[in-house]
């Protein structure tokens, strides 16, 4: 992990200085890490002060990212805005905005802003799969495709259309597109990028919405500070306060169990911006508090759980003596954990054994050669007599290159972060044992790892490799399978 400089960003602070012991942090990362849990970045606020901030390499602070569902929050603060300059009440009926659309269709007139923002549309279906197969689908029109089957308002039910109706109604009760009002009244005070592309029919696509660590960061302050920013009141608290509370139970465990307006409620305290893969954005205004948590992680709850047991049971009110030991210790966890598949040298590998050959695969036609350098490997492959050279990177070191080993991800719904070159990877590599060397590959355009096995032997290889990233762990489910043979180079 990389820790960085973001003086410029935020007024930075010992951890101790804030009430928070140094231990308690380094517990949380290496619980993460012994979990294993693929962590992005890790930002912890506490008085207005960073007191931690790391990107796991080859992410930074600053790498746009894929935020998920975290998003939607984003797109309430927009509503809360709309609602401060009297375009709209939580009470309005929907439907009166998408006439349009409805026409004579009074199925759907019964259901408020209010129940849009609290998943309370009183619709069982969720139209949102269509997208998983064509990113042009037109949301909006796919939400008015599930009437209601109860009255709105009555059960908690996630709809991941309603981003696209909350950001078209933003538009149509304004009158301004939604990305220029958005940009005007948040982005740009807060000076927080945030990337989300329209569709072919024009449509602002928040379910794509990226953004780095650091704008995720400023938006939690935003809603920690109730609007306010830099002194300047952004969005009356009166909306912030509504908008933070617990509207409805959802009828799910522990943290899923509360949901106020497009956000949700914690069990441990505070409030939460909560994104697939564990795109977390934790707000905890007793405690004055704020934490950012990027990741790749199906199951995410884990690092929720953890923060919950390792870090709030120890903040103190008052500032704490420092801890310079593990303060060291931290900042040498910090740097060294680059999140690199676990394993090491299970054995010291007879390089020059392995990599004095040329490896041929008939079918398809590929050769491999592998050349040990210093502190690096460099591989060339050969694709029906096309020579591309990739650079590869040791135990957790990344090395950039311009292109992907074999597989190249497709840019999808599930992993695509759009704006950004697919087609760049970082490689690192790493022996297994003596005889298998696992090279992973990372997208920071396509979110996900891929994982190459190689095992050599005396009679040739054996390469493995998932024919699509893998998500939340290297795997070789479905793995692609090919045997070559080695000759002396």
């Amino acid at each position: 992990m990389t820790q960085l400089n973001n003086q410029a960003v935020f007024a930075t602070a010992q951890p101790e200085a804030v009430g928070i012991p140094s231990g308690a942090i380094l517990r949380f990362l290496q619980a993460l890490d012994a979990h294993p849990y693929r962590l992005h970045a890790f930002m912890l606020m506490r008085h207005g002060r960073l007191c931690f901030s790391g990107a796991a390499a080859p992410y930074t602070l600053n790498t746009q990212h894929r935020v998920f569902s975290a998003g939607k929050s984003i797109l309430a603060l927009s509503v809360l805005i709309a609602m401060q300059e009297g375009h709209i009440k939580a009470s309005d009926f929907i439907a009166d905005y998408f006439r349009d659309i409805l026409g004579n269709d009074h199925r759907f007139d019964a259901i408020t802003v209010n129940d849009l923002l609290t998943m309370r549309s009183g619709q069982e279906e969720d139209p949102f799969p269509a997208m998983l197969s064509d990113l042009d689908a037109d949301l909006i029109r796919l939400f008015f495709t599930a009437p209601p089957i109860e009255a709105p308002g009555t059960t908690f039910r996630y709809n991941n259309t309603i981003p696209h109706v909350v950001y078209a109604l933003v538009e149509k009760a304004t009158g301004i597109p939604f990305a220029r009002y958005q940009q005007e009244h948040l982005l740009n005070p807060l000076n927080a990028p945030v990337y989300a592309p329209t569709n072919s029919k024009g449509q602002y696509n928040p379910v794509v919405m990226a953004m780095s660590a650091v704008s995720l960061m400023k938006f939690a302050m935003l809603y920690l500070q109730e609007g306010n920013w830099n002194g300047e009141q952004l969005i009356d608290p009166k909306f912030i306060q509504e908008s933070v509370k617990q509207h409805t139970s959802t009828g799910m465990d522990g943290n899923a169990a509360g949901y106020g307006w497009q956000i949700w409620r914690n069990t441990f305290g505070g409030y939460r911006m909560d994104g697939g893969w564990g795109q977390y954005a934790i707000m905890m205004p007793q405690e004055d508090l704020t934490a950012v948590i990027l990741s790749d992680m199906p199951d995410s709850s884990f690092a929720l759980e953890v923060f919950a047991t390792e870090i709030l049971p120890h903040l103190s009110q008052d500032r704490l003596s420092d801890d310079l030991d593990t303060q060291a210790k931290l900042k040498d966890f910090s740097a060294h954990m680059t999140l690199a598949p676990k394993g090491g040298h299970a054995h010291s590998p007879n390089e020059k054994q392995w990599f004095a050959k040329q490896y041929c695969f008939q079918n398809p036609d590929y050769k491999f050669t592998f050349t040990s350098m210093q502190d690096s490997l460099q591989i060339t492959l050969i694709e029906k007599s096309i020579a591309l050279q990739f650079s590869c990177g040791l135990n957790g070191t990344w090395l950039p290159n311009p292109q992907h080993l074999l597989v190249t991800p497709e840019q999808t719904v599930d992993n695509g972060v759009y704006g950004m070159d697919r087609d760049a990877c970082f490689l690192t590599a790493v022996w297994r044992n003596s005889s298998t060397l696992e090279i992973s590959a990372k997208s920071l355009g396509a979110q996900g790892e891929y994982v190459y096995h190689f095992t050599f032997s005396p009679q040739g290889v054996t390469l493995a490799y998932p024919p699509r990233p893998c998500r939340g762990g290297p795997t070789l489910e479905s793995a692609i399978i090919l045997t070559g043979k080695g000759a002396n180079i």
